[in-house]
């Protein structure tokens, strides 16, 4: 199986799909994880006892996976039950957030930041790798999702007027 977005990507470049591959699909992404690892390579250059506020950061950063896996497992369990394509999750943690596994998986790198900062290891360009996977969530994964939905899912909506985008809110 083929996720959606590679094959709508296919068809909107048609012959110039193999670059697409290349720099979107593949090199973009592992560009963004790289700058995600950056202050991880910092803090382990530097290592010292944790302090408290590093704590903190790996806490949260741990708490980010778990919210992210519970999202994913929800979703899995949803769709193995869904009698309709056109359903979609609104219980559990997707009744505070249409994405809270992107959420999840965003704030997990930022964390790696957080726990380089707080250890006074990161230096304050270390949070790009961070805000780069927040922006891809938010302006280019979310909107493609969102216009999927709204064209194949009625009640998508609603769903959207009611529960926010991206950050956990109470429904």
């Amino acid at each position: 199986h083929e996720d959606w977005r590679y094959e709508d990507l296919r068809e909107k470049s048609g012959p110039l799909y193999p670059l697409v591959n290349l720099f979107g699909i593949h090199l973009f992404p592992t560009a963004l994880v790289f700058f995600g690892c950056v202050p991880v390579f910092f803090s382990m250059h530097a290592p010292a006892p944790m302090g408290p506020l590093e704590w903190v950061a790996v806490v949260f950063g741990f708490g980010m996976v778990v919210l992210e896996w519970v999202a994913d497992e929800q979703l899995w369990a949803f769709r193995k039950t869904r009698t309709d394509g056109a359903e979609f999750l609104q219980t559990g943690l997707w009744a505070w957030s249409r994405h809270p596994n992107y959420f999840g998986e965003a704030f997990f790198w930022v964390s790696l930041w957080a726990v380089a900062l707080a250890g006074g290891h990161g230096p304050w360009w270390g949070a790009a790798g961070g805000l780069s996977m927040i922006s891809l969530f938010v302006f280019v994964s979310i909107p493609m999702m969102k216009k999927k939905n709204l064209a194949r899912k009625p009640g998508y909506a609603a769903y959207i007027s009611r529960t926010s985008s991206f950050i956990p809110l109470p429904p």
